[in-house]
């Protein structure tokens, strides 16, 4: 099998071309080609050598997850169903905003947290997916929004400084009570952005009662949905109300 180029870092590209025989810089000028322009046919990587373009079609490719499913929402959200095989698929999501795009990405394929609320944990975790099936979904979203350099009208400008893959506010160790408890300013501070924003104040408190009626039963719990018990929300006091009878209270 031809090595994929995707799953290189700079660094690891470098070695690669040094064990071929070949200066650093050729590195420098295929990955510019791969991430800038969102290149794949060595043919038009023009300041490359045509030595170098010959021996990377015999040893390399730009292997991209295949699409699945590409759909796009009536609000603009597009999602990708991307085939990362072994029978796994994990999706690939653009949030277009008024000022900004936020672009969600899959890092594994199932998930290790096990909630006892969240019928995607209780699938179990399969595996880390690889570097090239990561940047894989970046190259099909800057490819179908025209993000890669040269491309007119593409999404280049809505992008900001938020750091890649970064947990926001620490929620992967935070508890369904923790959550429970922000008030509507907190939701907008920490989450602002954030595809989970999108839903609001009043079904993210809707989705967490959901969660805490499916959540082992303790006195934590029942007291964080008592607190809401007269939220001014109907919906948010029909669920809460249901979350409260599955613990008997």
């Amino acid at each position: 099998m031809k090595q994929n180029l995707l799953e290189f870092d700079a660094a690891g590209l470098t070695a690669w071309f040094d064990a071929m025989g070949e200066k650093p810089f050729r590195a420098k000028q295929v990955l510019r080609w791969l991430h800038q322009f969102g290149e794949a046919d060595y043919e038009r990587m023009s300041d490359v050598a045509k030595s170098l373009r010959s021996r990377l079609a015999e040893l390399a490719e730009v292997r991209l997850p295949q699409v699945l499913r590409d759909s796009t929402a009536a609000d603009g959200t597009r999602k990708w169903l991307l085939d990362v095989g072994q029978g796994n698929a994990v999706e690939c999501v653009f949030i277009p905003e008024e000022n900004r795009g936020t672009l969600c990405i899959s890092t594994q394929a199932g998930c290790a947290l096990d909630c006892a609320f969240c019928s995607t944990g209780k699938q179990g975790f399969n595996r880390n997916l690889t570097t090239g099936e990561i940047i894989g979904q970046l190259w099909w979203a800057k490819k179908a929004l025209g993000d890669f350099r040269g491309t007119a009208g593409g999404e280049a400008d809505r992008r900001t400084a938020e750091t890649d893959f970064s947990v926001r506010h620490g929620l992967d160790n935070a508890s369904l009570v923790e959550l429970f408890a922000w008030s509507a300013e907190e939701f907008k501070s920490r989450l602002a952005g954030s595809a989970i924003y999108r839903i609001g104040f009043e079904r993210w408190l809707r989705n967490l009662a959901v969660g805490l009626g499916n959540a082992p039963s303790s006195p934590e719990v029942i007291a964080a949905l008592a607190s809401r018990r007269d939220h001014p929300s109907e919906l948010v006091r029909e669920h809460v109300a249901w979350a409260l009878a599955r613990h008997g209270a």
